[in-house]
């Protein structure tokens, strides 16, 4: 693997490695322009040494001399050809273009040199032609392997074999030497600042590209939005055409009843059956949710049959196992396109349309059409003023809306720099505005919202303020003092909220120039609010962010490379069973290496390749590589291991998400296998998620819900049946004041768990104390780098490692996981067919093994404990010590009971000695391993009355 990464990052210094086809574009234009005057020089070259060799001394007999003449001129003549036709754009083929670099190249080297020698040879001139070989190294672009191959023919292969012949002097030789190297390294140099050049030119187009999409299209739903519109106009101009309006009935109530994810899939909802309908080049995202298509040539019919037909397909939306019923209402024009006003004036009437069609009845259709010289009476006029005003304005909050805001934004900015200020974009939020909702009602929360329209309305009473939508409000005005009034703005909406806290967030963009589209703005204030602190009021959009986000987009644009190029490497750490210390499994940590970055965690590259659902061929690629790397190990007779793969909920978006991980996993014991699934995932499972999981189970591999405690996920998850374990990051819980209540909660956690036969790991250990806590709670497995830190597939498997840790054979899984079960804090819980249900929690309890006749206390608890030290017994080492006395009558009765234990697999009490003093114990058989002569068993102390007067 090192040495397949050290080759690798030799062929990419040499720009060797394979070249997008910009990069290759570049090095045949750049060729094909030096290739002009390159060539002409040539011939010129061949035409005056031609008159002063072979026509002055009279060497035309000489065949092969006038050969090499001819054919190096030929070789020019083609060159000069291909390199004009691909500089007028005749001609495009890359191989064409490579074909005849290379003539041109076997030309120069080999035939020029010959002819150098041949007049060395004779003594007229001294090697004339190599300036033009200088000149291919010095001017053309070729790779380092084959200009080596050039400068080795040219200067050294060619000379030696003419040396055969012609008697060259020392310092001729020298001579060519020194060209060799020469000429190689400024070949070189030459190529890989090119290349660099060619590569940096082509990260700027695609920056710019990347740019220009996103300020012509909308983020969300991929559609173009009102600057792909300016865009267009000039398609559209001289054009009939109709424009409609389009919008989801109650849209509000789809955010604050399901959350704004939901709210923002049914958008792509809509926008997904609107381009299936109308086609992606009609539709246009207007705002909030509104849709504005653009239709050339087509009539009323035309659009009412289109409408019901898209009606159909939005109408049902499949909300994890609820089906919503959606609606739209719409409105349009119809009319001819002819200037800028026009279109402005269509887009008004289809507004104004769609507004009357809500105000009358939500789900119709209603239109008009448009003629600029039709004259209204004044209440038309009015009327229609109106409408297009209230189309312009918020209905709940009297605040212009985004439509308004998206209108005038670029002139409010521009209006403010020709004053001497400077414009700044803020965009608000409320943080927990859906809880506010839950908790205090709908019609609440829109008084909130009031509320805030006022403040804002009368703090910034000279500036633009818009509401956007739900609890989204944004304003421009000039930075001077914008800080001050929004926190008073925070302060003052908290003093009418009563007692809720109504927490105020607002991300901040300067308005430097009007280059700027206004939705990327919005784009960049919102990235502030979201990258900020919760408990930040005003965060800003510097450069720190514009970092991150240019981070964000590398990640996205190069995981092909990075999986190709084997960037992505997996660290391994240990899983650790409580009960006995052995490493019963390994979790596979992906780290992304990055030549640029450095390494890169998962938490800072996995959301974003989430969020461009790029995750799958991640998380394949990860499993890939794991099982590649335990098959490995199983072929070199190591003991197996469980793998630990940690999955997406955007892969359960796949089809056949179960078919590539069984064709992936084809050649291991699926058992082998574990994959953990974030607690939030599960927050809202739907019935594709949930019958991904049941697919899984059924195919043998364990799931485990990672994150239990700390996301918030539902209990509902827990008896389901849906998952094999829990994961707790102990560490969440360890910076809390309250260390007993900590101990409480993950007690009870681990308990509650256990009963409903889920299995829980803790991770985060980081001190053997947290460990026997733990382990005594009835955590099966710990993970923490006080067990191990994260290791290489190369450590894991070394025999080092193996030899200072136990592993947990595959076949004594069972053995184990039976003792594992049991919870010391509840010892007589045992889900055997016989409990123990006449005595109390609180019971002193240990779990021993006994191996060949040899008693090992594998775990005991603190009354246990305390119990031994009421008789004397100093530690558990020393009462293993005792019980192996064979000698000792305690000993002697101990082992009678565990033969007992063996033959009725049910509670046996005994009474048990130690010295003068006796208690009554009770005795289960936990799990026997056959093959290893081992069984394991519990005691619980149950005479509590006499185990009290010996405290």
């Amino acid at each position: 693997m090192e040495l397949k990464k050290f080759i690798l990052s030799i062929l990419h210094f040499f720009r060797l490695d394979r070249k997008s086809e910009f990069v290759q574009e570049w090095i045949d234009r750049t060729n094909m322009h030096t290739a002009v005057p390159v060539s002409i020089y040539t011939l010129f070259m061949e035409r005056v040494l031609y008159n002063r060799t072979v026509l002055l001394w009279g060497l035309i007999p000489k065949v092969v001399y006038n050969y090499c003449f001819i054919a190096l001129a030929v070789c020019s003549i083609q060159l000069l050809a291909v390199s004009l036709l691909y500089l007028t754009g005749k001609l495009k083929s890359h191989k064409i273009v490579c074909v005849s670099l290379y003539i041109f190249f076997f030309g120069c080297v080999v035939l020029g040199q010959i002819i150098s020698i041949y007049d060395y040879a004779i003594g007229k001139q001294m090697i004339v032609l190599i300036p033009i070989v200088a000149w291919i190294f010095a001017l053309m672009l070729a790779n380092p392997v084959s200009t080596s191959l050039m400068a080795i023919t040219a200067f050294l292969i060619i000379p030696v074999y003419a040396n055969k012949r012609i008697i060259m002097s020392g310092y001729a030789k020298e001579i060519l030497n020194f060209m060799a190297i020469m000429m190689e390294v400024i070949a070189i140099v030459r190529w890989i600042t090119q290349i660099r050049a060619a590569e940096s030119e082509e990260k700027l187009n695609q920056m710019n590209q990347r740019l220009s999409d996103i300020s012509m299209k909308d983020e969300l739903t991929g559609l173009k939005n009102r600057y792909g519109l300016r865009k267009d106009f000039d398609q559209l101009k001289g054009k009939e055409a109709a424009l409609l309006m389009a919008d989801i009935d109650d849209f509000k109530y789809y955010n604050d009843t399901y959350g704004h994810d939901t709210g923002d899939d049914v958008l792509c909802h809509m926008a997904k059956t609107l381009t299936q309908t109308f086609g992606a080049d009609a539709v246009y995202r207007f705002g909030g949710d509104e849709f504005l298509l653009i239709l050339p040539g087509w009539d009323e019919a035309k659009i009412l049959s289109a409408i019901h037909e898209w009606h159909s397909r939005f109408r049902v939306f499949h909300y994890q196992e609820k089906i919503l019923h959606l609606g739209s209402t719409a409105g349009f024009a119809i009319g001819t396109i002819r200037n800028e006003n026009d279109l402005s004036q269509m887009i008004s009437l289809a507004d104004s349309k769609l507004y009357e069609g809500k105000m009358s009845k939500k789900g119709s259709i209603t239109g008009a059409y448009y003629s600029p010289e039709e004259k209204s009476d004044q209440s038309d006029v009015k009327k229609l003023e109106n409408n297009l005003r209230s189309g312009e304005m918020d209905t709940l909050t009297n605040l212009p809306n985004m439509m308004y805001f998206r209108s005038r934004a670029d002139l409010t900015a521009d209006i403010l720099r020709s004053s001497g200020k400077r414009p700044v974009l803020a965009y608000f939020n409320f943080a927990g505005f859906k809880d506010y909702n839950r908790k205090h009602g709908f019609e609440a929360g829109d008084r909130l919202l009031k509320r805030m329209a006022v403040i804002l309305s009368k703090e910034f009473r000279d500036d633009l303020v818009c509401r956007l939508a739900d609890d989204h409000f944004t304003l421009i005005a000039p930075k001077n003092g914008i800080v001050e009034k929004i926190e008073s703005v925070a302060v003052k909406l908290n003093e009418t909220a009563g007692d809720a806290r109504i927490a105020v967030r607002a991300g901040l963009y300067e308005l430097r120039d009007g280059s700027v589209d206004v939705s990327l703005a919005c784009d960049c204030a919102r990235q502030a609010l979201i990258g900020s602190r919760r408990t930040e009021t005003c965060s800003w959009y510097d450069d720190e962010m514009r970092k991150k986000l240019e981070q964000k987009q590398y990640i996205s644009d190069h995981l092909d490379e990075v999986l190709e190029k084997g960037y992505i490497e997996n660290l391994y750490q240990p899983v650790f069973r409580s009960v006995n210390h052995f490493v019963c499994g390994v979790e596979v940590l992906p780290r992304w290496n990055d030549p640029k970055y450095g390494v890169l965690e998962p938490e800072t590259y996995v959301p974003v390749l989430e969020s461009t659902r790029q995750i799958l061929e991640h998380d394949m690629h990860v499993l890939k590589n794991a099982v590649e790397a335990f098959r490995n190990y199983q072929d070199r007779g190591l003991p197996v291991m469980p793998i630990v793969i940690n999955l997406s909920s955007r892969d359960f978006e796949e089809e056949a998400i179960v078919t590539r991980i069984n064709e992936l996993t084809k050649e291991m014991d699926h058992s082998l296998i574990h994959f953990d699934i974030m607690a939030s995932a599960f927050r809202h499972t739907n019935s594709r998620f949930t019958q991904v999981l049941e697919e899984l189970k059924q195919e043998g591999y364990q799931i485990w819900m990672d994150g239990f405690c700390r996301d918030h996920s539902t209990v509902d998850v827990l008896y389901q049946g849906l998952i094999h374990g829990i994961k707790i990051d102990i560490r969440s819980m360890r910076n809390q004041n309250d260390v007993y209540s900590r101990r409480v909660f993950l007690a009870h956690v681990i308990g509650m768990v256990k009963e409903l036969n889920i299995a829980s790991l803790a991770l985060g250990v980081e001190s053997e104390h947290e460990a026997q806590f733990l382990a005594e709670s009835g955590c099966e497995y710990m993970q923490g780098f006080w067990l191990s830190e994260n290791l290489s597939f190369e450590e894991i498997s070394s025999q080092a490692f193996l030899t200072a840790h136990q592993i947990e054979l595959h076949a004594d899984e069972p053995y184990y996981a039976a003792m594992s079960k049991v919870n010391l804090a509840k010892p007589a819980r045992l889900h055997y067919d016989r409990t123990l249900d006449t005595v109390s929690d609180e019971l002193p309890a240990a779990i021993c093994e006994m191996r060949d006749g040899t008693l090992h206390t594998m775990l005991s608890n603190a009354p246990f404990r305390n119990f031994l030290h009421s008789r004397d017994i100093s530690s558990i080492s020393r009462f293993d010590t005792v019980m192996n006395d064979q000698s000792y009558p305690v000993s002697i009765r101990l082992r009678e009971v565990c033969e007992q234990l063996l033959q009725s697999n049910q509670w046996e009490t005994a009474e048990i000695g130690l010295g003068k003093k006796s208690c009554t114990c009770s005795f289960h058989l936990i799990s026997r391993n056959e093959a290893e002569h081992a069984y394991s068993v519990i005691g619980v102390v149950v005479n509590m009355k006499l185990y009290q007067s010996f405290r």
